[in-house]
């Protein structure tokens, strides 16, 4: 048989296989039986695989205890709970007991406080060198303030507009926490807190919003895109901001950096946002301690110099937390996330990715469909901001215990 030949009877052959096109059916066409055919032959668990994919019903309490120990305790569950547990004739009621022991232990404090750690990428000491020395900088506060909100079942909204008690301590040998003075006077949350600030310190204050909008907010910039599109030689420009309300060579000539220029990358997308916020953290310097009155941080240019309000904005053009959000302080700026939904959409996800073994929502993309992260947040307001039993809810929910 020739290579030719052979082609030919794979080319037959697959046609003889092919259902009819339906554009090319005639009246006397008829359809494959859908429940027949080679389907027939399959076993179920072949033939419902896709069904299965969709919802899976089967619920193991034991395996759904040991995930739950690891995270909430760190460390496995115990012989007499695994025993308690696998003996138990009401099997959903048991589950929910330990999950509560395991939440009220003080392993759980440390497990929480160890999760905003590592949400926040920050703990231990940070030496930072100055022309006086070198200082080292705390970086436990804003994780440990995290981990109180919780422990404590405050109102978690605190994190980014609370006043009082916002520099914590913990004690693991005695599971306390202890409130300390903050080094920065007029504290908000953790925004104020001299950690975060020595930590994400940067050119014009950038690298600070950008933390604040990716472990609040679960979103890269840029934060808003909802204006009228406008087409650039560079791309597409749709930001609710005015191109002119941010610095650049149209408004000004002598500019130091062209946030307007639209011949490349629409640079603006992202700054028309992030200049509108960073002014309001440029006060904090390297160790992030803040200066009234001066600006601390530098302009990226030839010679680096402190930058000055017109690096960032026109005159008279207002500091904002989104486009009609004016806040002309860090207070407002904090009530404004705290009453951002996207804020409360951010802690439900970190939280449920967290128990579920899911990646991070922003370096990983480990998003939650819209509808769901709607159920999460509803939760969240049903439990008025207390996350501790929010917590408890995911590891009892139907979710957690199925596999």
């Amino acid at each position: 048989m020739t290579v030719s030949s052979i082609k030919k009877n794979i080319v037959l052959g697959l046609f003889a296989v092919l259902p009819a096109c339906s554009g090319g059916a005639t009246s006397t066409d008829t359809q494959a039986d859908p429940t027949g055919g080679f389907r027939a032959t399959l076993p179920p668990s072949v033939v419902d695989s896709d069904k299965l994919a969709l919802q899976d019903t089967k619920i193991d309490y034991m395996l759904a205890l040991r995930s739950a120990a690891l995270k909430l305790t760190g460390n496995y569950p115990t012989l007499a709970e695994i025993k308690q547990l696998q003996n138990a004739t009401d099997q959903t009621a048991v589950y929910g007991q330990l999950i509560d022991n395991y939440i009220n232990r003080p392993t759980f404090n440390q497990q929480i406080l160890q999760f905003w750690r590592d949400t926040f990428k920050m703990g231990g000491m940070l030496p930072v060198t100055t022309p006086t020395g070198t200082v080292n900088v705390n970086l436990e506060f804003a994780p440990t303030y995290a981990a109180y909100l919780i422990a404590k079942g405050e109102n978690f909204t605190k994190l980014v507009n609370g006043t009082a008690g916002t520099c914590q301590t913990y004690n693991p040998a005695t599971d306390t926490f202890a409130t300390t003075t903050c080094t920065n006077t007029n504290a908000v949350g953790i925004l104020t807190d001299q950690g975060v600030q020595a930590q994400f310190y940067s050119a014009m204050a950038f690298r600070r919003v950008r933390w604040f909008q990716e472990a609040l907010l679960c979103s890269r910039f840029p934060a808003e895109t909802n204006g009228t599109k406008v087409q650039y030689q560079g791309g597409v420009y749709n930001s609710p901001w005015d191109l002119k309300s941010i610095t650049g060579a149209v408004n000004d000539p002598k500019a130091l950096v062209d946030f307007q220029d639209t011949s490349s990358l629409i640079c603006a997308n992202c700054h028309s946002t992030i200049n509108h916020q960073s002014p309001l953290f440029a006060n904090f310097g390297a160790t992030g301690m803040y200066v009234a009155g001066a600006i601390q941080v530098k302009t990226p240019v030839a010679g680096n110099p402190d930058s000055k309000m017109i690096d960032w904005l026109p005159a008279g053009e207002p500091l904002a937390y989104r486009f009609g959000q004016p806040t002309p302080t860090v207070k407002e700026f904090g009530d404004a996330m705290a009453a951002d939904p996207a804020f409360k959409a951010c802690m439900a996800s970190r939280l449920w990715n967290w128990a579920m073994s899911r990646g991070d929502i922003v370096v990983d993309q480990a998003i939650l469909t819209p509808d769901f992260s709607a159920q999460l947040t509803q939760q969240i307001d049903a439990n008025n901001w207390n996350l501790k039993e929010f917590i408890r809810g995911v590891y009892k929910s139907a979710y957690f215990i199925r596999y």
